[in-house]
């Protein structure tokens, strides 16, 4: 069930609410998107100035049309299962071991960027440790990593580059990462 609700969110709900009418926000938009899933499959439509509105044509159209939206839907389902849902494990893992790099528990670490935010929303209100974990860092490569505050909603974040080379003024102790950063502290 929890994988279906994932697939509907991030993929189908999208279509239900296009073909039901469904607004996706109350108030007047602060700018237009014009390549959303209606935008494409209505570019592949017979244009009014085409010289063939042939049925075959119409089917040609339809039919790219329908290869787009498979080609979407198994990429996106190849996204949610490889990495995704694998990523859920990784978060539940890091939560598990907040307590190593901090007293409190506000910290959680990732060896590279995952899927992580939603995945955090879900466990916190799981385990009933909303607000609790206030930062997540991860490698971003060999000699960098990243601090991302965490958001109050999974569509907000602020992110702090982390150099090894470079002094860092952390509202943490940073010298709890040193088995794994080589920060320089003041």
């Amino acid at each position: 069930m929890f994988f279906n609700v994932q697939v509907y969110k991030t993929f189908i709900e999208e279509y239900d609410g296009v073909d039901n009418g469904i607004a996706r926000y109350d108030g007047e938009p602060k700018y237009s998107i014009s390549s959303t899933v209606s935008a494409r499959v209505q570019n592949l439509n017979i244009k009014w100035y085409d010289t063939d509105r042939s049925d075959a044509a119409e089917m040609t159209k339809f039919t790219a049309a329908m290869e787009m939206i498979e080609t979407e839907f198994k990429d996106k389902l190849s996204f949610l299962t490889k990495g995704w849902l694998p990523a859920r494990a990784i978060v539940k893992s890091a939560i598990h071991k907040r307590y190593e790099y901090d007293d409190h528990g506000r910290i959680i670490e990732f060896s590279q960027s995952i899927p992580w935010k939603s995945h955090l929303f879900e466990l916190e209100e799981e385990y009933e440790i909303m607000d609790k974990i206030l930062y997540v860092i991860y490698s971003s490569n060999p000699n960098q990593w990243i601090l991302q505050v965490c958001p109050k909603t999974t569509t907000k974040f602020f992110n702090l580059l982390l150099d090894r080379t470079e002094s860092w003024y952390s509202i943490f102790n940073a010298k709890r990462f040193t088995r794994n950063v080589a920060w320089r502290t003041r």
